[in-house]
């Protein structure tokens, strides 16, 4: 009743300000408060018809595009976001008072300070603080304060949020600020529970709460529902007592129940749920809980539901379901290709919106260039010693704009850099994890599920649960130890071994002066080798397969690593402009240490067979 409410006061709203040229402050209001209450994709179309619509003033507009950075902040396209807000801010004047550029360039701030753009952030929050101090404004100098909590927090600087967050607690206690107290209260309970602090988190988790009541916000009291459901857990998981789990599952569902209203945001409680009764061994209850977010989830297929579809995919591969398993195997590669996608679009607009901006900024020089030279000409006219000053004026724009061109160049090649990166590592799992080998290795541990040998497969499916943990988790990560990769790299040609049997055998020799557990390397890095070992080296042969692996110490800062088999010998392919796992490993030991790749080296051995070798430099010396 409410939401309909809302919906009838906004179309009211909307169709009446076409009839006057000024939106008034109460219009205004209403639109804000339709923010909260609408879908968002109503309120960013109703803000668009009347931004084009050419009925607005100069004001109008300032407010309608903070309203906009409002709605892109919420729907989290934060760099639209930025740019709403800084078109409000350039409309905004001292007649509309200054306020509303305060406001603005909070949001701002925030925003820098989630993107961990610092330095941006603590610009913005210093403008401020000068605009404040300049109108004796008291109240926004200490609103400043908890901007600068956040900063901090970003940055990870926890006992400079905690001092500023403290302070302001007694001053919003003393203003009866109950908007502004619930907040902090909400923000301290947060730096409680990552530090540990669960009682003090519990504390100001229920003061928040009580404000949130008082307002009948329930979204916020969903979230306090929830986070104090994750602080119980948390003792549960210190001390083992079942009452603190009995609050832990009553929170999670009372905020479930308040959050299911919610339909466009996600319901964290609901994954806590199916988490904790997995954990608990209570499969019924946390399989309805995982429907539910199924359910939900393929909307939109968030990131959210990789969590969802992993811990679907591990359980029934414990089960041993493969079949289940492989479906949600199949939605979780379904869900990292939308995200690529996303992220490419994503970066291909931010390209764009860098273009946009540079040729914008250098027609704006040019132009300036162009006044620049007029005036010259006029100051030649009337004074010839103004001369040598216009060359130094033009010199100096010259040198800006050089500056400048250096700047966002260095800036495209490190984006183009990470972006390197990432699709290296994102090759590298495919190549672990193709769908090729997964369904090998399932269809293998199914035939061994019909033959019924139920201890066999149990450590069939344990490997290969372990496999696909590991791959998943070095996928996060820049380096791991050489004993997890050898251990991750046993784990791979055993799960080979389950489809091809003892038909090839394998040997790890390691040199005894390297210290594994501390010598860091690319995660992954001798298992395309092997496999090509498997599948291109033993194929044919009529004797059985030997791989002999081998890890020695180069030098100080150097490691070897071998890979030799007893198979057809190497016979390069031909090229089907594919990418294949040597191209990638070669690319990655450039990526990494740039000089590596020219040792890398395959050869025929005499007796038959092929060796491959490459020396690595280490991430740090051991």
């Amino acid at each position: 009743m409410i939401r309909i409410i809302y919906v009838f006061l906004a179309l009211w709203c909307f169709n009446n300000i076409g009839l006057a040229q000024l939106i008034s402050n109460s219009q205004y209001k209403i639109m804000v408060d339709s923010i909260n209450h609408l879908p968002i994709d109503s309120v960013d179309n109703y803000l668009n018809k009347f931004l084009v619509s050419n009925k607005c003033t100069r004001f109008d507009s300032a407010r309608l595009y903070n309203l906009k950075g409002n709605t892109k902040s919420i729907q989290g396209e934060l760099e639209d976001a930025l740019s709403f807000y800084n078109r409000a801010i350039s409309l905004f004047n001292k007649q509309d008072g200054y306020l509303w550029e305060v406001k603005t360039r909070l949001n701002i701030s925030s925003i820098y300070s989630d993107i961990q753009e610092f330095t941006n952030a603590g610009n913005q929050l210093f403008k401020v603080k000068e605009i404040v101090r300049n109108n004796a404004d008291t109240v926004y100098e200490h609103k400043v304060s908890e901007y600068f909590a956040h900063l901090f927090y970003s940055q990870g600087n926890s006992d400079s949020a905690f001092y500023y967050l403290e302070e302001l607690t007694g001053i919003y206690e003393g203003w009866k600020d109950t908007i502004s107290m619930s907040r902090v209260y909400n923000n301290l309970a947060v730096l409680y529970k990552e530090h540990e602090q669960y009682q003090k988190a519990l504390f100001y988790n229920k003061r928040s709460l009580n404000l949130s009541e008082a307002k009948n916000d329930e979204y916020a009291i969903g979230e306090s529902y929830n986070n104090m459901g994750i602080c119980y857990e948390a003792l549960y998981h210190q001390n083992g007592s079942k009452d603190h789990l009995k609050k832990a599952l009553h929170y999670y569902e009372e905020s479930a129940l308040l959050k299911m209203k919610f339909t466009h945001k996600w319901n964290s409680a609901i994954a806590n749920l199916a988490r904790l009764n997995r954990e608990l061994g209570n499969d019924k209850e946390a399989n309805e809980y995982y429907n539910q977010l199924e359910l939900s989830g393929r909307k939109d297929k968030s990131a959210e539901m990789l969590d969802v579809y992993r811990d679907q995919m591990l359980y029934l591969l414990n089960k041993g379901k493969v079949a289940d398993a492989a479906f949600y195997f199949a939605m979780y590669d379904s869900v990292i290709s939308d995200l690529q996608q996303m992220q490419e679009k994503d970066f291909q607009q931010m390209l764009l919106n860098q273009r946009k901006l540079y040729q914008s900024r250098k027609s704006e020089q040019e132009q300036k260039l162009k006044l620049q030279e007029e005036k010259q000409k006029r100051l030649i006219i009337e004074k010839k010693q103004f001369v040598t000053q216009t060359v130094f004026i033009i010199f100096a724009f010259i040198v800006v704009g050089f500056f400048y061109y250096l700047r966002q160049r260095n800036k495209y090649l490190n984006l183009k850099a990470e972006q390197d990166n990432k699709k290296l590592k994102d090759a590298v799992l495919r190549t672990q994890m193709n769908p090729h080998f997964v369904y090998n290795a399932l269809t293998a541990i199914q035939n061994s599920v019909l033959k019924e040998d139920q201890l066999v497969t149990a450590s069939y499916v344990a490997r290969f649960a372990r496999l696909i943990r590991q791959t998943f988790d070095f996928a996060s990560v820049d380096r791991i130890s050489i004993e997890e990769d050898v251990n991750a790299l046993r784990d791979y040609i055993e799960t080979q071994k389950i489809r091809f049997g003892d038909k090839f055998g394998y040997e790890i020799i390691t040199d005894e002066k390297l210290k594994l557990e501390e010598t860091f390397i690319p995660p992954l890095i001798l298992q395309p080798l092997v496999e090509n070992s498997i599948h291109h080296g033993f194929k044919g042969i009529k004797k059985d397969g030997l791989i002999t692996i081998k890890i020695s110490r180069q030098d100080c800062c150097q490691v070897r690593f071998e890979v030799i088999d007893n198979g057809v010998g190497y016979h390069p392919l031909k090229k089907d402009n594919k990418e294949h796992a040597l191209s990638i490993l070669k690319n990655r030991l450039a990526l990494f240490q740039p000089g590596d790749e020219e040792s890398f080296v395959i050869e025929n051995n005499p007796d038959g067979g092929t060796k491959v070798s490459y020396v690595l430099t280490l991430f740090d010396h051991v």
